[in-house]
């Protein structure tokens, strides 16, 4: 380029070899220049504040869009169709779930028939309108959104009806869209596009090297040369290996891939800052050739165990870009051991709730006196609240709240918190909800006509606090006495630790905490996708394991939309999950659960994958026959989609898929395998996940499955190939003909068992211990006369199959989640607590096994109501400028109550783990109940016990296990039991604390005792006197 004469040498350049259908070509020198379909220089309607980098971009210089705005005539912008292409590379302040535009309307949010250019929640996206006609997707494979990256975005509309959304030359997404009439505009926006109130800009946070419109639309092939017209090497660099490191001197690896369309060569310098090591390395790459490096490892790290590695090298064209990346390695600090002594609590309010009024109320809280017990209560409507503030002496102080409510009627009541500001959503996710707690009173459960007394632990993010109370079931409204609040002084730990039992099984059974969700986190400590804010929130929630005696984390991996680590096998979906993770949490959490004796079991419940996106067609592509992934109805229905309670879309018969799961399971073994906690995988089988069949032989008619069936059967298959109708055709061929549609059960089964036989296989090769946990939620109690084995059989579960496979263990859920819509929006009626029918009838299939069982507590989530607009808010007191928008609470069963979800499981299942959760904290509020219950429950060897006598409800078993006999006596009922024991042969005493055995007792409602022999005498007798 002529550099005394930088605009004319632009033009020549650009405009010459410009097709003829280029009506708008921005560029950047030392300021910014475009140039119109007359190859003149356009002038700028505003030019104001503007941030250019004139070294910065692809060509020369660059529009760092961060602040000012920079509008051209609108009348550049085709009317009937066209094409919009940009090069772009995001700031880091760009690089979150922000609103970024770099096309827009200088005057309106989304006019219809203007192209807007922009990335949102890490997708880009394309629109010539509002809304109803956008189109968005993930980057794809081998794309990242990081600064110094430059990604070339193109879109084409006709507004006949068509968009199209292409990334570095790749088709990402189309889509078939209303037609439109657009009206003049006024003025084009490069860098930014107004917001939604209209009252200013998003901005794009990124540098624009150029921007180029068509008039017409460029086709598949014209976008990939366009791409590819920007001769220039760009690399990719990515950790295949572990990010958090075991060792200082763990060698870190490296892979570089030149996603560029010219040769690399080029000369890579790294750099650990904390130990100062640095080096360089040369690099030579082809075009799409990848290469891995091996640097030395970390040396040290800093005292919260950062161990980041910072890369710099050139590239671009003529190398005249600066590309500096910075790798998050963590390298964990000592874990300390847990605490021995109880917080030093700090009173810092006490509240009388029947005197003081609410800082804040909906629905007409008042003051009640009902015999001995005065309160406050909230209205008899869903969502009526009221709310106390509370002001702390600092954030992120762990506060206990002893609230005391009263035991008078049946009641629901929600209790939970807020604070005055959130979290950046680029950094914790974009649904940021408290999760809080709650309790029940009365129905099933007996009212004392007093008060109920319960302490809730939890850190407060904020120094100001709000406490909410809140009503849930219609005509069961909350309330509560007092709220006493008390904090611990900065950096305090919880405890104590729980001592353990003097005389437990070696082999003992296991008991933990659950989560549904990724939500660990926000239920001790706000922690985004750093390692350090993440494991020291994680050291929190093992304090609280050991506070609680607890031996097991059950914890996702993979999740809705895919894995919530940073993915090699599925790459683009971190983060992911609304609330964000650091790239190798697993392989953390199985370090710190390894340190703390806590077992590690990592789910699936995950709807889709991205690399399986590409084989999911529309309904007329599958019914044209294309050789597509989804699934197909009894009725002839093509499946695209699913949710809660939905059935799968994806087959998971089909090899794909299967391989997809497989790969997955490989990862995370890659992760975690080497750590003693890691347990294995848990598949969670509810309705839509790609690892099951889904229910009542609703799926699997479409073309694969049903000729891979009829060749198994040496049949020929009805109906004919690219007639919509032979779907429906296929599903009566086997559902009305009994032989056939057992044959088609037995079919299904052993396929489906064959790949779980397959995974557990593999997780058994990475760990002699680990397991597949299938965690089987249905069937569900939900109409009279279930035939809970057939049921099973149609969702190709054969459990006398799979329980003979050493390394698969068949786990019960058992949770009321099948009212979730009701939970969410009440509407009639009372919500049923206990979904599970405890009834050894139903649960038959399931007995007399070797199983476990996840207790799935109900969970009311508000955000669906309180996002509403027309929803009553909170209005609290400054600093509050708005109620928290949502809130997850989980009312459960008080005091000695709570415990009846551990005693239904144990007396109906002999249940060899117990694992209690859900969305929150499983055991909050209940901990000195649950933690008495679930330390004499892990005391037990794991073996099967055999029932001796029942009496009252209450179950006596025993077993012989590590050279003792064991008893355990359960009562799952909510009424004490009174009983008189007579024993023989060797003396029987608690493996808890050596108590000897009463010759009578009263076993409280829901409780549990446990005795043993000493080790090495056998030969007891006990029984119940009747």
């Amino acid at each position: 380029m002529n550099r005394n004469h930088p605009i004319l040498a632009l033009l020549l350049l650009f405009t010459a070899a410009a097709p003829a259908a280029v009506v708008f070509d921005f560029r950047v020198t030392d300021r910014p220049v475009a140039v119109g379909a007359d190859g003149r220089e356009l002038a700028p309607l505003t030019a104001g504040n503007l941030n250019i980098r004139p070294e910065a971009g692809l060509h020369g210089g660059a529009l760092q869009c961060d602040r000012g705005l920079l509008v051209y005539p609108g009348g550049v912008v085709p009317a009937e169709r066209g094409t919009v292409e940009a090069w772009v590379a995001p700031l880091e302040s760009g690089t979150g779930n922000g609103f970024y535009f770099f096309t827009g309307d200088a005057d309106e949010w989304g006019p219809e028939g203007m192209p807007r250019l922009w990335f949102w929640e890490g997708r880009p996206r394309f629109d010539v309108d509002p809304g109803p006609r956008l189109i968005a997707e993930r980057l794809p494979a081998g794309s990242a959104w990081r600064p110094g990256l430059w990604t070339h975005l193109a879109a084409t509309y006709d507004r006949s009806g068509m968009v199209e959304l292409y990334v570095n030359g790749r088709l990402l997404t189309r889509k078939s869209v209303t037609p439109w009439t657009p009206s003049p505009r006024r003025g084009l926006v490069i860098g930014a596009g107004r917001n939604l109130a209209n009252n200013g800009f998003n901005r794009g946070n990124a540098l624009i090297d150029s921007v180029r419109i068509y008039d017409e639309v460029l086709d598949a092939a014209a976008i990939r040369r366009r791409h590819e017209a920007v001769r220039m090497p760009q690399l990719a660099v990515a950790s295949p290996g572990h990010t958090v490191l075991a060792s200082p001197e763990e060698p870190v690896t490296l892979r570089f891939t030149n996603r560029g369309s010219a040769p690399a060569d080029m000369v890579v310098e790294w750099r650990f800052p904390v130990s100062g090591r640095t080096g360089s390395v040369p690099l030579r790459l082809a075009p799409g050739e990848s290469g891995p490096v091996m640097l030395p490892g970390a040396g040290s790290a800093s005292g919260d165990g950062d161990a980041a590695l910072e890369l710099s090298w050139r590239e671009g064209i003529e190398n005249r870009t600066r590309r500096s990346e910075r790798l998050p390695f963590y390298l964990p600090p000592p874990q300390p051991e847990p605490v021995r002594n109880a917080p030093a609590w700090r009173l810092v309010r006490d509240i009388d709730c029947f005197a003081e009024v609410p800082a804040a109320q909906v629905g007409g809280a008042k003051a009640v006196r009902n015999g001995k017990l005065a309160y406050r209560e909230a209205g008899e409507k869903p969502h009526d609240r009221f709310a106390y503030t509370v002001k702390l002496s600092g954030r992120r102080r762990w506060v206990r709240v002893t609230a005391t409510f009263p035991d008078d009627r049946k009641r629901e009541i929600m209790f939970s918190h807020s604070v005055p500001d959130w979290h950046p959503a680029g950094v914790y996710g974009t649904e940021q909800q408290v999760l809080g707690s709650g309790i029940l009173t009365g129905g099933e459960y007996p009212v004392s006509g007093g008060a109920v007394t319960r302490e809730y632990r939890f850190i407060a993010p904020d120094d100001q606090l709000a406490l909410i109370v809140e009503s849930y079931a219609p005509g069961q409204p909350a309330a509560v006495c007092s709220l006493k609040v008390e904090e611990a002084p900065e950096g305090t730990r919880l405890g104590p630790a729980l001592p353990a039992a003097v005389a437990g099984a070696k082999l003992h059974r296991d008991s933990g905490l659950y989560w549904e969700d990724p939500v660990i986190t926000q239920c001790f400590d706000w922690a985004g996708q750093d390692y350090a804010g993440f494991d020291r929130a994680f050291s929190d929630a093992m304090d609280y394991f050991a506070m609680t005696g607890q031996t097991m984390l059950v914890f996702p991996v993979v999740w809705y939309n895919g894995p919530l680590y940073d993915s090699k096998a599925e790459p683009g979906c971190w983060p992911n999950g609304m609330r964000f993770l650091p790239p190798e949490y697993p392989r953390l959490v199985a370090k710190r659960c390894s340190e703390r004796g806590v077992g590690f079991l990592p789910t699936f419940n995950m709807w889709k994958l991205p690399s399986l996106a590409p084989l999911i067609g529309s309904p007329d592509e599958v019914a044209a026959g294309k050789p597509l992934l989804n699934t197909v109805t009894r009725d002839g229905r093509v499946l695209t989609s699913t949710d809660w309670q939905k059935p799968p879309h994806l087959n998971a018969l089909r090899p794909e898929v299967q391989q997809a799961v497989l790969r997955l399971v490989e990862e995370v073994n890659a992760m975690c395998a080497d750590q003693p906690a890691y347990r294995g995988i848990g598949f969670a089988l509810w309705c839509g996940v790609p690892m099951q069949l889904g229910l009542d032989l609703y799926v699997s008619y479409d073309d694969w499955t049903m000729n891979e069936f009829a060749k198994f059967r040496g049949e020929a298959l009805p109906g004919r190939p690219g007639d919509r109708s032979r779907f429906g055709e296929r599903s009566r061929w086997i559902l009305q003909e009994p032989a056939r549609r057992a044959a088609f059960l037995r079919w299904r089964c052993d396929r489906i068992s064959s790949f779980y036989e397959a995974v557990a296989d593999r997780l058994r090769a990475a760990k002699a211990d680990a397991e597949l946990r299938l965690m089987i939620l249905y069937p569900l109690p939900d109409r009279p006369g279930v035939d809970t084995a057939a049921k099973l059989l149609e969702q190709g579960l054969d459990l006398d199959r799979l329980e003979k496979h050493p390394a698969i263990r068949l786990d019960r859920m058992v949770n009321q989640t099948d009212a979730r819509q009701q939970e969410k929006y009440p509407q009639n009626g009372e919500v049923v607590h206990h979904r599970v029918e405890p009834s050894p009838e139903f649960q038959r299939p399931f007995l007399d096994r070797r199983i476990s069982t996840t207790i799935h507590q109900q969970y009311f989530e508000s955000h669906g109501v309180l996002g509403r607009a027309e929803t009553p808010k909170l209005r609290l007191p400054p600093p509050w400028t708005r109620e928290a928008p949502g809130r997850c609470t989980q009312p459960v069963p008080h005091r000695m109550y709570f415990n009846g979800y551990y005693a239904m499981c144990l007396a109906l299942f002999d249940a060899q783990e117990l694992n209690i959760g859900g969305f929150t904290l499983g055991l909050h509020g209940q901990e000195p109940e649950a933690a008495d219950w679930t330390r004499r429950y892990r005391t037990l060897p794991r073996v099967r016990f055999t029932d001796v006598a029942e009496y009252g409800g209450a179950i006596l078993r025993r077993a012989e296990a590590e050279g003792s006999d064991w008893y355990y006596l359960v009562n799952p009922t909510p009424q004490p039991v009174a009983l008189r024991l007579r024993a023989t042969g060797p003396e029987l005493r608690s493996p808890v604390d050596n108590a000897p055995l009463p010759a009578a007792l009263a076993v409280p409602p829901c409780g549990l005792e446990v005795w043993r022999t000493a080790p090495g005498k056998t030969g007891s007798a006990l029984e119940i006197v009747r």
